[in-house]
């Protein structure tokens, strides 16, 4: 690590966890190795990373700042809120009496709510992870022009169909498919400005100590080989209802990488290719290995299960993407048979 590094490290370090902002703001898309990368990090010896906390995310559906700070019943109400949706360990007293004033800034009261999840720690630096914060990045700017931002990504067919396990999310593949373009979208907004890195899940498994080294230079704090091995802290970013987080308690496992080709039913990979088929490529995932095997999908292409024909606009698009794509749709019978195909969408 360069002199300047240490420098600003130690420069940070000195103010406590109690007075400093939060080192970095880790958002993406859900299922896109947020948690895994939080883990990591909270291995480190000068780093906290607490559960999610989901405050801009309450915010905005609060209102906003404006409204959440007009008096102390809005405030209470707002903390209580996000305390019960993130399932946090404290209560609104608690983060209200590491704060200065009786009548905080948006500032100072997510400082307070950092310090009481994190002051105890006795590291000097923090790092929050909330993926859907990825939407309030410019108001985060705002509040924190000083803090990072840490945006991950991971190929959208992964992510897809990794939502559809989860007991939060739609279980239609299409819709997560949307998602994931959208918060990607976010994201390329949020790498333009300054002080932002991006992070690809598939580089993190595969050669987790490069990508952590180039993260660890960018956050301005020494590489420690403590990032690479499970120590047991990995609960601390999820509660015991949380089961599907339980693995960034293991080792980083370049098995992930690529599940879709294991995973997905020829319907399904073509809806990706018209759902995401140019996010994919522009951000460098493969995406030859469909368009290289049209005959996987030809007895199954025009035969739209019934969630599908139902809706006539969605399979139009899906037509006009893969006649985008150079397929030939009437090959496959076109729009509208019947079909016992029992894909998940």
């Amino acid at each position: 690590m360069s002199d300047t590094v240490c420098q600003k490290e130690r420069a940070r370090g000195s103010r406590g966890v109690t007075e400093n902002s939060p080192l970095a703001f880790i958002v993406g898309s859900g299922r896109s190795g947020t948690t895994l990368l939080a883990a990591a990090l909270n291995r480190h010896p000068k780093i906290s990373v607490p559960a999610e906390t989901h405050f801009f995310t309450r915010l905005r559906l609060f209102g906003g700042w404006s409204r959440v700070s007009r008096n102390s019943e809005e405030l209470d109400a707002f903390l209580r809120d996000m305390i019960k949706r993130a399932e946090l360990p404290c209560t609104p007293a608690d983060i209200l009496s590491q704060c200065r004033s009786s009548s905080p800034s948006c500032r100072e009261l997510f400082n307070a709510l950092m310090a009481s999840l994190v002051g105890g720690h006795g590291k000097p630096f923090c790092i929050e992870k909330t993926p859907s914060h990825l939407f309030s990045a410019k108001y985060i700017r705002e509040v924190f022009p000083e803090a990072k931002l840490i945006v991950t990504i991971r190929d959208g067919r992964d992510v897809a169909k990794s939502y559809t396990r989860m007991p939060w999310a739609p279980d239609s593949y299409v819709d997560n498919l949307l998602t994931w373009r959208a918060c990607v979208e976010e994201g390329d907004a949020i790498l333009v400005n300054r002080d932002t890195i991006l992070v690809k899940f598939e580089n993190l498994v595969r050669v987790p100590e490069a990508e952590l080294e180039k993260l660890c230079d960018f956050l301005g704090v020494a590489f420690s080989p403590s990032l690479l091995t499970p120590d047991g802290s990995e609960t601390q970013l999820y509660t015991p209802r949380q089961k599907w987080k339980e693995k960034v308690s293991g080792a980083f496992d370049a098995a992930e990488v690529e599940k879709w080709r294991r995973e997905l039913s020829a319907l399904e990979g073509v809806l990706a290719m018209s759902v995401a088929h140019d996010t994919l490529k522009t951000h460098g995932f493969s995406v030859e290995g469909v368009k290289r095997k049209p005959h996987l999908c030809r007895p199954r292409l025009g035969i739209a299960p019934a969630v599908l024909r139902e809706d006539p606009v969605l399979w139009d698009s899906v037509c006009s993407g893969l006649a985008l794509r150079g397929w030939d749709i009437e090959a496959y019978g076109g729009r509208g048979r019947e079909s016992s195909y029992d894909a998940v969408i």
